[in-house]
């Protein structure tokens, strides 16, 4: 039975405010920033107080014998994703005045005066093929599997960075990882998404990578790392994938005139701190320069996006294209801009070329393509490439991915698993969800999943 044949069409209906809260904060190809409709989210109310934004807040301070409540969750941010949680701390009870039994390394850290000072890396990245990392390349410390962003090589490919220091402002999708929920914080760990410092202890079971989409690095083991060691951990190398066509960084960029080159250096430095209107004269003096400057073209169309003037910016990234059609970073903003525009066959088209040129690196593509195709209600498509999304999103950063999953399912009458996500969407329940809707959309699927029980059982 068809879902268009006398049952109920669970079709969403994607106001331009909706749709800006399923905003993903991508890879930019030329920056980490996020831009209007990805904002990064905004922390909740902690355990024991408001919560700060960014990320998720950390749970209030307990009294003593008791521990400290947990983070609220974040605001919602990225494609489908929400701010981070960071569980609390507090004073645990203990039968010695002034004691800490719980903590093994309490001692420790008095004994030793370095444990809590901060830990240095330099090195440098190249590619395999040859010649230094782009300034596209960011350094990942990555924790127990989960990778945050740590600073970006300099033109030479050249990184001397501090643990800690600057992975709030950083935060976003990271590279090979990118929006939504800030679960790169090493939750239970002492490492916080927001930033703060990482000691010598913090470094058990991590490593040092570049990450570079369309590519993939060696990595430095770091355990055991002592903050009087040498900073330089070599050389990083990156690997271009065999299956990747498109990639992040642009053949155009290899004949840069020097001055367009500083120009673009530039203006990235403004880009990465979020000075829109500083970056744009920068990207325009390069491109004005060297007209097939792709890169650069796809930065000032980034910059205006943040400036909110998306008419340009939608210009500016057809003239990146025009340059380099190979280039996959516009193609993925020019989808985003279309879906929040809700022109879903151009948000389908554009989110499909990425799939097409790296099938590897971009979730955020499967996920637009996945709502774009719901919305066109070509359901097999849809539900193909929402599995490829939730199969790439291994930490659950696109909330939302099991809602649309769940109705995209409903309308090719898979009742039982919608039924299934949608329950596992509304446990996890995004602050800004409608409760009622969910509620009257669950019994809906959980109804028809009742009636087909009988024809499936003959």
């Amino acid at each position: 039975m068809s879902m268009f044949a006398g049952t109920p069409s669970f079709l969403p209906r994607l106001t331009r405010s909706a749709w800006q809260l399923l905003g993903v904060c991508v890879l930019l190809a030329t920056t980490s920033v996020c831009l209007p409709g990805q904002d990064a989210g905004g922390g909740g109310a902690g355990g024991g107080g408001g919560g700060a934004a960014g990320g998720g807040s950390t749970g209030g301070t307990g009294s003593p014998g008791g521990t400290g409540g947990t983070g609220g969750t974040g605001g919602t941010g990225g494609l489908g994703g929400v701010g981070g949680q960071q569980p609390g701390t507090g004073t645990p009870g203990s039968s010695f005045p002034g004691g800490n039994q719980n903590d093994p390394f309490g001692g420790a850290d008095r004994m030793d005066p370095f444990a809590n000072r901060p830990i240095y890396i330099s090195g440098n990245v190249v590619l395999q093929e040859g010649g230094p990392a782009p300034i596209e390349t960011v350094i990942e410390l990555v924790c127990d599997g989960r990778p945050r962003p740590e600073g970006y090589v300099n033109s030479k490919g050249d990184f001397n960075i501090q643990l800690g220091r600057d992975s709030q402002l950083l935060s976003d999708a990271s590279t090979s990882t990118w929006g939504g929920r800030a679960s790169g914080g090493f939750q239970g760990r002492g490492i916080g998404m927001g930033g703060g410092q990482v000691t010598e202890r913090d470094l058990i079971g991590c490593e040092i990578r570049a990450s570079l989409p369309g590519y993939r690095s060696n990595t430095v083991q770091l355990a055991g790392r002592r903050v009087l060691d040498k900073p330089d951990i070599g050389t990083l190398v990156l690997t271009r994938l065999a299956k990747v066509e498109g990639l992040t960084i642009s053949a155009t960029t290899l004949h840069a005139p020097k001055t367009a080159s500083k120009n673009y250096d530039k203006g990235m430095k403004e880009l990465r701190n979020g000075k829109f209107a500083k970056a744009v004269p920068h990207f325009e003096k390069a491109v004005e320069e060297y007209p097939q400057y792709a890169v650069a073209w796809h930065a000032l169309g980034s910059a205006r996006e943040g400036l909110k003037q998306l008419d340009e910016a939608e210009t500016d990234y057809h003239k990146a294209l025009e340059a380099d059609g190979k280039f996959v970073s516009p193609y993925l903003r020019l989808a985003s801009l279309a879906a929040t525009k809700q022109q879903w066959d151009k948000a389908e088209a554009f989110s499909a070329t990425v799939i097409r040129l790296n099938p590897v690196d971009f979730a955020s593509a499967y996920y637009i393509n996945a709502i774009s195709n719901l919305q066109l209600q070509q359901f097999s498509k849809a539900e193909d490439s929402a599995r490829e999304a939730k199969k790439m999103d291994s930490s659950n950063r696109m909330q939302r991915l099991d809602y649309f999953l769940a109705l995209i399912l409903a309308n090719r009458e898979k009742y039982q698993e919608a039924a299934t996500l949608m329950k596992a969407y509304m446990k996890a329940l995004p602050e800004d969800a409608d409760l009622s809707v969910l509620q009257q959309q669950l019994g809906q699927i959980e109804k028809l999943a009742l009636s087909q029980q009988p024809a499936q059982n003959q």
